[in-house]
């Protein structure tokens, strides 16, 4: 290879691999996060998800935007993390707070999953290093598994496996509320 983005644009495919490694129920009907530490029926108390997240894994929480309030019909809002402690958003505590970054270690990010924890908010943070800030903040936590780190200056494994991640996530949320197995296949 002759950079390392070239490298980890070619260490995609196992990177999603290892991310769905585990993820799935044996029928394949739904997503399984045994990090999550929610039940099914606190789950399913959630009538809204908030993310906040910072450059490329913002993008990535547009696109979960998306999938959740297509596939689990629940409002979602994406902010930027380094505007959300400056802000007094309107959350319910049936809010679900999730930040989402590729190492773990971004500051406005940590800010907000502060700021969300300070307020009483159910946090769960999705990241791709075990034993980072978030994780060691709160405990439930959802990995992006065994992707490894990023030398490249373009997010590219990290970013197509937190689009995985979030897909999994929608599909989970979904099959948790009333999205029937036919509508899976």
């Amino acid at each position: 290879m002759r950079n390392f983005m070239e490298k980890e644009i070619f260490e995609q495919p196992m990177a999603l691999e290892n991310s769905m490694r585990g993820r799935f129920s044996e029928d394949g009907s739904t997503a399984n996060f045994g990090g999550l530490n929610l039940t099914a029926s606190e789950l399913r108390q959630i009538d809204r998800f908030m993310f906040c997240a910072w450059r490329t894994a913002w993008h990535a929480c547009l696109v979960t935007e998306h999938l959740i309030e297509r596939f689990a019909r629940l409002p979602v809002e994406v902010d930027y993390a380094s505007e959300f402690r400056y802000r007094n958003s309107p959350l319910d505590r049936n809010t679900l707070f999730f930040v989402l970054s590729q190492s773990g270690e971004t500051i406005d990010t940590l800010a907000a999953l502060r700021e969300a924890k300070r307020k009483g908010y159910r946090v769960l943070a999705i990241n791709n290093v075990v034993g980072l800030p978030p994780s060691r903040a709160r405990p439930t936590v959802a990995f992006i598994k065994h992707v490894g780190p990023e030398i490249g200056v373009a997010s590219t494994k990290a970013f197509t496996s937190q689009l995985l991640v979030g897909a999994m996530l929608a599909l989970y949320i979904a099959r948790l509320r009333d999205m029937s197995f036919k509508a899976t296949a």
